[in-house]
């Protein structure tokens, strides 16, 4: 979908950084047998965060590739959601109520530390790698 290779490449790294970070955990062999050490519930939230960056950078290089064009207004400062919205003329979304509603989950982390639990986390995460997919950006 968008041809800068340069573009392409630092988001499909970012998705990638974002399965590294959602699937972490670490496993050891001890004398007793094995343990298996996982972050708690709070820690996906971090993946959470770049997912959310993984896209607003895909939808800013659709804007810069012309894919799709912002509304010209007095508004200066656009974001993510403003840019999901003008998407919608020119990209088929998959699921873009769940995407948006992790947008605002995503928001109320950052804005307002407002956790999201492990299982909305993932719930979002994969709604926005399923877009990903959808537009040819991850295999």
């Amino acid at each position: 979908m968008i041809t800068d290779p340069i573009a392409l490449g630092e988001v499909q790294h970012e998705w990638s950084s974002v399965v590294t970070l959602a699937n972490w955990s670490r496993s050891y062999a001890t004398l007793g047998g094995f343990i298996n050490e996982t972050p708690p519930e709070g820690y996906y939230n971090l993946p959470l965060i770049v997912a959310f960056c993984a896209l607003d950078d895909f939808l800013l290089q659709c804007v810069e590739e012309s894919i799709f064009n912002m509304p010209s207004g007095v508004k200066k400062r656009f974001q993510l959601g403003d840019r999901m919205d003008a998407s919608r003329s020119k990209l088929v979304w998959q699921d873009f109520d769940t995407v948006d509603a992790g947008r605002k989950a995503r928001n109320d982390l950052a804005h307002r530390a407002v956790v999201c639990s492990k299982e909305k986390c993932f719930e979002y995460i994969n709604a926005i790698g399923k877009e990903f997919y959808h537009w040819g950006i991850i295999t």
